[in-house]
């Protein structure tokens, strides 16, 4: 008895990669926090920034605690303005800054508190040279 052999093909199956988001297509707004703890003139205090997606942050902040955070902020990444005040350039704040700042240097923590204390600074078109090279998430 001849023996048939038959070829099944394998499913295939593409999938397509997730899109990447970039702030360009994102409402983004400045998150900051400038330590109210600072005594004199003298000292020049720190004022941080986070980058929020405007309408997951007012939900978040409208109680929703629900929402992962990875959807209401751009990045985990905290910047400071590299001059004393709201505007400017922004770099990255040391470890030693984020510590007198926050009390801690862990990302998630700062984040929340970010989140918990920090004030709107309005919808931002993000500079040019304000943050070096694209960010993305």
């Amino acid at each position: 008895l001849p023996m048939e052999y038959y070829i099944v093909p394998t499913p295939t199956t593409t999938t397509t990669p997730p899109p990447t988001t970039t702030i360009e297509n994102m409402a983004i707004q400045k998150l900051i926090y400038t330590d109210a703890n600072v005594e004199t003139s003298q000292e020049h205090p720190n004022t941080m920034v986070l980058m929020v997606e405007d309408g997951m942050y007012q939900k978040y902040k409208g109680g929703d605690k629900s929402i992962p955070l990875g959807e209401v902020v751009s990045s985990y990444k905290v910047f400071k303005y590299a001059n004393p005040g709201k505007s400017g350039k922004l770099g990255h704040p040391s470890k030693r800054e984020m510590e007198d700042t926050f009390g801690t240097s862990r990302d998630h923590d700062i984040v929340l508190f970010m989140l918990e204390k920090g004030k709107l600074h309005g919808k931002t078109e993000l500079e040019k040279g304000e943050l070096h090279g694209k960010m993305m998430i």
